[in-house]
């Protein structure tokens, strides 16, 4: 008899999903969202073979709201983002409460390179990480590698 073995294989991957949250208003219902699902652990049922599908989740971007009340909510895009900037912002964790200076510093430094170059408030982020993507490529410096980094040393600074 011989035995299989298999190997587990991790993956990022984004999920679309509708959930309702039970909640007094929007803005408590976006709350709750981002608590509850801070790396949550979920089942997704199971696999062929009967064990179950685990993974972990948690909140990337604005939820978009879809319905209240099972009714359907239909905003135009102009309407959308309108209303969006009006929301208050759901934080990701903070455990050493440094994250609003880091945001600081990089404020900063957009501040600075908009005004070295020129660019728009709109065009500044992705502008400054493609000119960045350019430094890279004549220092050497392998710019995949340093945005993996930068993703690590993010995951840590909210606690991930």
């Amino acid at each position: 008899m011989t035995t299989e073995t298999t190997t587990e294989f991790s993956f990022d991957l984004i999920l679309v999903c509708a959930l309702t949250v039970p909640a007094p208003n929007e803005m408590e219902a976006r709350k709750m969202l981002g608590v509850a699902l801070d790396a949550a652990d979920t089942n997704f049922g199971a696999w062929p073979n009967g064990s179950p599908i685990l993974g972990e989740v948690s909140v990337d971007g604005t939820p978009q709201l879809y319905a209240i009340n099972g009714e359907h909510v239909d905003m135009a895009p102009a309407a959308q983002l309108e209303y969006l900037v009006t929301l208050p912002q759901i934080l990701p964790p903070d455990p050493e409460d440094m994250n609003e200076e880091r945001a600081v510093w990089a404020g900063s430094a957009i501040a600075e390179f908009r005004r070295v170059t020129g660019t728009d408030e709109e065009d500044a982020v992705c502008d400054l990480i493609a000119n960045l993507r350019h430094f890279c490529d004549r220092s050497g410096i392998d710019f995949a590698s340093e945005v993996a980094r930068a993703n690590q040393h993010y995951e840590a600074e909210i606690g991930r």
